[in-house]
Formats: C-alpha cells, sequence, structure tokens
C-alpha cells in the first residue's frame, strides 16, 4: 500500500544531494528515555486492557497507578 509513496520520498531524497559534511557522526540515542517511553506505552496498554475487560483489576489499578509517574519522568 506504502509503496509508491515510499520510492517517491526515497526518488526525492536522491534528488536534493545534501552536502557530504566532515566526517562520519556518532549516533546518539537515549537509552533511558527510550526505555522510559516504553515503560509508558506498556502502562496505556495496561490501561486499556484492564478498562476493556480483559485484564485483572490489579492490573489496571497498577497501570493507573504508574501512569503519572512515568509520564512525569518521560515529558521533562
Amino acid at each position: 500500500m506504502n509503496v509508491p509513496l515510499v520510492a517517491a520520498a526515497l526518488f526525492c531524497f536522491t534528488l536534493l544531494r545534501y552536502p557530504q559534511t566532515g566526517g562520519e557522526k556518532k549516533l546518539a540515542v537515549d537509552w533511558v528515555g527510550a526505555g522510559v517511553f516504553a515503560a509508558v506505552l506498556v502502562a496505556v496498554t495496561l490501561v486499556l486492557n484492564g478498562l476493556r475487560g480483559n485484564e485483572s483489576t490489579a492490573l489496571l489499578i497498577a497501570g493507573v497507578a504508574i501512569l503519572p509517574f512515568l509520564s512525569f519522568l518521560f515529558i521533562p
């Protein structure tokens, strides 16, 4: 479905020909932020599944309790 869109984007990217600057740059990844984001997604999943009725009440309460804390950590 998205193949023509991706192909057009790659074609446009090759037409831009960005100038090469300096040497290789080291990839900087915020591993702590990525882990907190993953935990936020898990907490949201627990809350949504608990509200739907697929999980136990204890997991729903745990998700609701931890979600504000994790959101506070993720959004400084």
